[in-house]
This record gives structure tokens, C-alpha cells and sequence, in this order.
């Protein structure tokens, strides 16, 4: 399994704003999410959880991959 970079939004800012991170890829769109969080920042998903993303434009016109939701451990058995 490789890993690269996806998008994880921080919580509590005041606005939505996205962190980059480095995620293990398992397959198609799906993703197990390593690294460490910053003290000062609240993820929405946490090292370990493995997520299902999808591509997201940015305002700047990029389009990169996001986490938007953590698949259930039923899910994941049936990866």
C-alpha cells in the first residue's frame, strides 16, 4: 500500500479550513488517515480511522481528495 497527501477540515476554526495529511491508500477512494494531530488543532477524523474521501474543488481551483466520512468497522471488514 502507498500513502499520499489527502485533506482533513479542522474543527473549531470559525470558518472551514482543511489540513493536508498523509493517508495510507487502501483502495479506490478510501483511505487510512497516520500522522500525529497538532496540540492546537481538532481533526475531524483522527489517526487510524480509515475514511472514504471524494474530490473537492478549493476556492484557489485545485482539486485534491477530502475525507468526508468514517466507514464503520463493518464497512472495513468488507474492504
Amino acid at each position: 500500500m502507498s500513502t499520499q497527501q489527502i485533506y482533513v477540515e479542522l474543527l473549531d476554526e470559525g470558518t472551514i479550513v482543511y489540513r493536508p495529511v498523509t493517508a495510507t491508500h487502501i483502495k479506490d477512494l478510501i483511505f487510512k488517515i497516520e500522522g500525529a494531530v497538532p496540540e492546537t488543532e481538532t481533526w475531524a477524523f483522527l489517526p487510524g480511522e480509515i475514511v472514504e474521501c471524494r474530490y473537492h474543488k478549493f476556492t484557489r481551483g485545485n482539486e485534491e481528495i477530502t475525507a468526508f466520512r468514517a466507514l464503520s468497522s463493518e464497512e472495513i471488514d468488507n474492504l
